[in-house]
């Protein structure tokens, strides 16, 4: 039984040595409806500070009828740690040590194209 404790100890501090993790929150903060749902959801490059940024689309949908009618909200979430590489397509993040984790990645050409998140992120 220690042998096993042991081995799972050592097993669990060599992969968070190799491992890095980088914890991103936005500064935007919107509120909506109590009661509703996630209809849309789309990552995209923020032109003006090439960051990544977020557009959710909330809607009370499941509750809308005739006395009630439909009410879509959406917010954008802006990312300010995430800088966007153009020769790599590719948005990243600096982890522990300076280290860049890719987060998202464009499909396609960034002109005509979405982004997509990253193996991993």
């Amino acid at each position: 039984m220690r042998v096993a404790f042991f081995l799972a100890t050592f097993l669990a501090a060599s992969v968070s040595a190799f491992a890095s993790a980088a914890s991103i929150v936005s500064a935007d903060n919107p509120q909506t409806f109590a009661y509703g749902e996630m209809i849309w959801n789309q990552l995209y490059l923020q032109r003006a500070g090439r960051e990544l940024a977020a557009r959710i689309t909330f809607s009370h949908l499941p509750y809308a009828g005739d006395d009630e009618p439909r009410r879509d909200e959406s917010f954008d979430f802006r990312f300010p740690g995430i800088k966007f590489d153009a020769t790599r397509r590719t948005f990243f993040v600096s982890g522990r040590g300076g280290q860049m984790i890719p987060v998202a990645r464009f499909r396609r050409d960034p002109f005509c194209s979405w982004v997509d998140l990253a193996p991993g992120a």
